[in-house]
């Protein structure tokens, strides 16, 4: 008879719980997109302080990993183009290059971030 009892307490509970709905508040459910949110700030931060002439090394150290990398040879000097998130346009959990900003170095040395700068380095090497 004891074990008839406990069956049906497990039974019951178990079967209240089957409909049960367990809520995240906002501030948990938006804890992936606040991360993105620092991380770009802080890079826009860092890439405002950066100096023409920085050591690749320097940079990373301020900037840690690209997102994506780009690199070729042209007269003999070795580019380096890293991107870097900076602002989301769509909220979709993927970083594109439109959402970063490009970091340009020539033989480990930084000569330009943004666009701008690196349009001027594509033209010098065409």
């Amino acid at each position: 008879m004891m074990k008839t009892g406990v069956t049906i307490v497990m039974l019951a509970t178990i079967l209240s719980l089957g409909g049960c709905v367990i809520a995240i508040n906002d501030d948990e459910a938006s804890w992936g997109m606040k991360d993105w949110k620092n991380k770009e700030q802080n890079n826009r931060e860092a890439i405002a302080k950066l100096n023409v002439g920085d050591s690749r090394t320097e940079v990373m150290s301020q900037l840690g990993q690209p997102e994506f990398t780009e690199g070729f040879t042209t007269n003999g000097t070795d580019y380096h183009v890293f991107y870097f998130r900076t602002h989301q346009l769509r909220s979709d959990g993927r970083t594109t290059k439109s959402e970063t900003t490009p970091v340009i170095f020539a033989d480990g040395q930084l000569i330009g971030w943004g666009q701008t700068a690196l349009d001027q380095a594509m033209l010098q090497n065409e």
